[in-house]
């Protein structure tokens, strides 16, 4: 009898141990379905959630879509690298050609842009290597020639804005010369409203493509061939009651403005010109969402010996006029694809802490009808625990 009762107590106390830890960890991220594009038709050509560790690292693993990373703030197939400095500047010269300096990380910060998640590419900025650096910051995603495209990513910044300017936190190109036909090119600059001075905790953002037809001329604004075509800013006054520098939707109409620390999903379509001849490309942006921005019927390719399609994805890029104080972004979940992809909608799988709870109740118990008999062979042992957890996802 007083081994029953030591049994069912130890039980009742394993059982209220369990129950704790799962109320704190009861929340997981389960990986994203992509099939609502690929059930219909679309393709993805690259996805990376980075739950899994590094992936897709270098042309020799690529995504089955055929999109892999072939820069991550230095070489792909070499180990992570690490600041060796004293504190100071010294150390900031990293060797890109042995070392990766963007991370897979699971730091605090790194974590939660959706409830669940624990992972998320991290690239430093830090305040003590303040200098633009290329190699060492600049994600670069590769893909099939695309004529058009869907790329969405979530993404966090942190620290302060301050004076600086991410001139090239995104930008989007085919062919090898990256200024010949940008399809996306994002910016980020404090806002004016927060002031340029240490504290500054909004950023603008921006977007500009390259004017190579007349599309961008409006209210008597004829911007000269091959000029840059700002669709974002608050200070081009060209266009008459445009907040933006162009945006073909009036129900788009408006300042994009971004938080610090927090997540945003950010999404961007591009499609090209059919020919040289036909102004019918198209861009869209959206925020969380939100469809933000809306160009129709202008040209990208003017050009018939480049090569008609996106190939190149840089991520971060140029970050200047950085303080000493670390300024470090994130980005998760970057999907491109041929469909809109919209933001994340896997649910969380949740379990309540009466799965568990149950299920040690129920412990050695046998009978056919048990709640917690997952096997079926009519006894409650640690066996329908392995079940249990195995479909924690």
């Amino acid at each position: 009898m007083k081994i029953k009762q030591n049994k069912k107590t130890y039980l009742k106390l394993l059982a209220s141990f369990l129950s704790l830890i799962f109320f704190v960890v009861n929340h997981v991220y389960a990986a994203e379905d992509l099939s609502r594009i690929t059930d219909n038709g679309g393709i993805v050509y690259f996805a990376d959630d980075y739950e899994s560790g590094y992936q897709y690292m270098g042309v020799s693993n690529p995504h089955p879509g055929g999109g892999f990373y072939q820069m991550m703030g230095g070489n792909v197939l070499k180990p992570e690298g690490i600041y060796t400095g004293d504190g100071t500047v010294n150390g900031c010269v990293q060797d890109t050609n042995n070392y990766h300096y963007t991370i897979n990380s699971n730091d605090a910060e790194a974590k939660n842009f959706i409830l669940g998640s624990q992972k998320s590419l991290k690239t430093p900025y830090l305040g003590v290597c303040p200098g633009e650096a290329f190699l060492r910051d600049t994600t670069i995603i590769k893909t099939p020639l695309l004529s058009e495209y869907y790329v969405r990513w979530y993404q966090k910044w942190t620290g302060s804005f301050q004076s600086s300017v991410q001139q090239k936190f995104s930008k989007f190109y085919y062919g090898s010369d990256p200024n010949s036909a940008i399809t996306g090119h994002l910016s980020m600059r404090p806002n004016n409203s927060s002031g340029t001075t240490p504290g500054a905790t909004s950023g603008l953002f921006e977007e500009y493509f390259i004017n190579i037809d007349n599309h961008f001329a409006k209210s008597g604004c004829t911007p000269p061939n091959n000029s840059l075509i700002w669709l974002t800013p608050t200070s081009f006054s060209c266009y008459a009651g445009q907040n933006k520098g162009w945006d073909d939707s009036t129900e788009t109409n408006e300042l994009i403005n971004l938080e610090l620390n927090r997540w945003y999903e950010i999404e961007i379509h591009s499609k090209l010109n059919s020919d040289i001849n036909t102004s019918d490309a198209e861009h869209d942006l959206w925020i969380d969402g939100v469809l933000k921005l809306q160009v129709r019927n202008f040209k990208f390719v003017n050009d018939v010996i480049t090569t008609p399609g996106t190939n190149n994805f840089e991520f971060q890029h140029v970050y200047y006029n950085r303080s000493n104080q670390d300024q470090t972004t994130y980005m998760d979940n970057i999907v491109i694809a041929n469909r809109h992809i919209g933001p994340v909608n896997t649910p969380l799988v949740t379990y309540s802490v009466s799965n568990f709870t149950t299920l040690f109740s129920n412990w050695l118990h046998t009978g056919n009808g048990n709640v917690s008999d997952f096997d079926f062979n009519n006894i409650v042992n640690t066996k329908d625990l392995g079940i249990l957890m195995s479909k924690w996802q």
